[in-house]
């Protein structure tokens, strides 16, 4: 820039990239809402109670140091296990951190709704890349709960819908990161595809969030 000193040059690239990280997160806050806003969230505020909570949550602290060499890497991460465990505060408080820290786009969206709008956009545009090609711009793409806990159906269309997504993002070394009320990764095969899990497989983190529901203890009946 002419006139612009070296210093100043490099102050307004920080300012411009300043302003961009606060606008991917103040996105990423709006996708998550009040239940996960980032005063409510993060490692720090993740309470543990139970035995293995620990280990995931140092796991999941690894993970927060090196986020940037995760998503260059393509490394997706599922968190796993029954409902009520934690396992959208932590990926909830991952997000926050690749946005905040390493300036990462991330998008997050509920498993369910999703399936809906996409069905509902590619009826509207008729073309499903150009409904789909929304969930392959973030570097990171959270999806909450894709799979319906066991006895309901994903069904046919569900499961190839999420399968091109997580093949698409794969080809592009593209990260998903999901969460799951599976309990192990053959269920999760089971219900997506051996495909599909064989990518979030390859240099993936299956995090297994085992113990009991925090709102069952946190709310059940005082003798």
């Amino acid at each position: 820039m002419q006139g612009v000193s070296t210093d100043q040059q490099a102050e307004l690239i920080r300012n411009e990239e300043n302003r961009r990280r606060s606008r991917l997160f103040t996105a990423l806050s709006k996708q998550l809402g009040e239940r996960y806003l980032p005063e409510c969230v993060g490692l720090l505020q993740y309470m543990v109670q139970h035995q293995g909570q620990q280990e995931v949550k140092a796991y999941c602290e690894k993970l927060a140091d090196r986020l940037d060499e995760v998503v260059r890497r393509g490394e997706s991460v599922v968190w796993m296990g029954p409902i009520g465990t934690g396992k959208d505060h932590l990926m909830a408080s991952l997000l926050y951190v690749a946005v905040g820290k390493f300036g990462i786009e991330c998008s997050w969206i509920d498993g369910q709704e999703w399936y809906s709008q996409t069905r509902d956009n590619i009826k509207k545009k008729a073309l499903e890349e150009e409904a789909l090609r929304p969930l392959l711009r973030p570097g990171i793409l959270a999806i909450s709960d894709p799979v319906p806990p066991a006895g309901r159906d994903l069904g046919d269309w569900n499961a190839t819908q999420l399968s091109r997504v997580i093949e698409l993002r794969y080809r592009q070394m593209k990260p998903t990161w999901m969460t799951t009320n599976m309990a192990s990764i053959d269920q999760l095969a089971s219900r997506i595809g051996e495909p599909a899990c064989d990518r979030l497989r390859d240099r993936g983190h299956f995090i297994k969030c085992q113990w009991p529901s925090f709102r069952k203890t946190m709310y059940a009946p005082r003798t």
